[in-house]
């Protein structure tokens, strides 16, 4: 009688490599699905920030900014930034109220500015003023009264990048990785220098070098909400146009550096609205 065991091992060694083989099948068609779960997930969030009938969110904003001036070596000058922001988007009844908190990272007893949006009329309060202020439209829509439109730099066509999933206040979210583009930096750097520069300094056109700069996202799987958003740049170097009461067009460097944006989400789609500050 024939030896029968080298048959027995070709037939469950076949059994075996199919058996891999479909594991390994399924395995890439799981991970293709999770990728296009998770860029479905992302493009809905962004959707969703115009879409859903409420949500709120603080914003935190930390930098360190730097100016230096060849013309008068000895006084380049430093500054760290930090602000909190506090925003509720209404949707439903097309309203948004901000409440801007500077150089803190925690809400105090009084903003320092408020803003309030509805629907095509703009209005400010700052500390100094005891009632809001009507804004002409262009100049709200120049300020940035959609804060997210102005800091995040969410679009829906952008390349993500998946990382592993991770549990953000007990709810399971994609975490995703955006490479900034040149476009999304300009943006940020317009920002900032409308609202932290004060108009003083002109930043002198488009960014020079830009070092270490992407986002980071976490969407909740279930709803196809942000729950987290997270902006980080090691450095930004742009040129700069200085003017004083005694000099003009004065050139110089202006320096971003450890750029760090963190936004948490919450109330999604909870029956609230904004009521009118007025």
């Amino acid at each position: 009688m024939k030896n029968k065991k080298p048959i027995i091992f070709l037939i469950v060694g076949a059994i075996i490599l199919l058996f891999l083989a479909f594991f390994c099948c399924c395995s890439v068609i799981w991970f293709i699905s999770q990728l296009d779960n998770a860029g479905s997930s992302y493009k809905k969030s962004i959707e969703n920030l115009s879409t859903a009938d409420y949500y709120e969110y603080e914003l935190t904003r930390r930098f360190t900014t730097s100016f230096v001036v060849p013309q008068y070596p000895g006084n380049d000058t430093t500054y760290d930034i930090t602000s909190l922001m506090i925003v509720k988007e209404d949707n439903k009844n097309d309203r948004m109220h901000s409440q801007i908190y500077l150089e803190t990272e925690e809400k105090k007893s009084k903003a320092d500015y408020e803003i309030f949006r509805d629907g095509d009329k703009y209005y400010y309060l700052n500390e100094s003023m005891s009632d809001f202020k009507e804004a002409k439209k262009e100049e709200g829509e120049d300020w940035g009264f959609e804060p997210y439109k102005m800091f995040f730099n969410l679009r829906a066509d952008q390349e993500v990048e998946t990382l592993e999933d991770e549990n953000i206040d007990g709810v399971e979210c994609y975490h995703l990785k955006i490479e900034l583009t040149k476009d999304d930096v300009q943006e940020l750097i317009d920002s900032l220098e409308g609202d932290i520069l004060n108009n003083v300094i002109a930043l002198a056109g488009e960014e020079e070098a830009i070092e270490g700069a992407y986002a980071e996202v976490w969407v909740d799987k279930e709803n196809k909400t942000i729950m987290r958003y997270a902006l980080s740049i090691d450095r930004i170097t742009v040129g700069l146009s200085l003017s004083t009461s005694t000099a003009q067009g004065i050139e110089g460097t202006c320096y971003f550096e450890d750029v760090k944006i963190e936004v948490l989400f919450s109330a999604w789609a909870e029956e609230k609205e904004v009521e009118s500050p007025l």
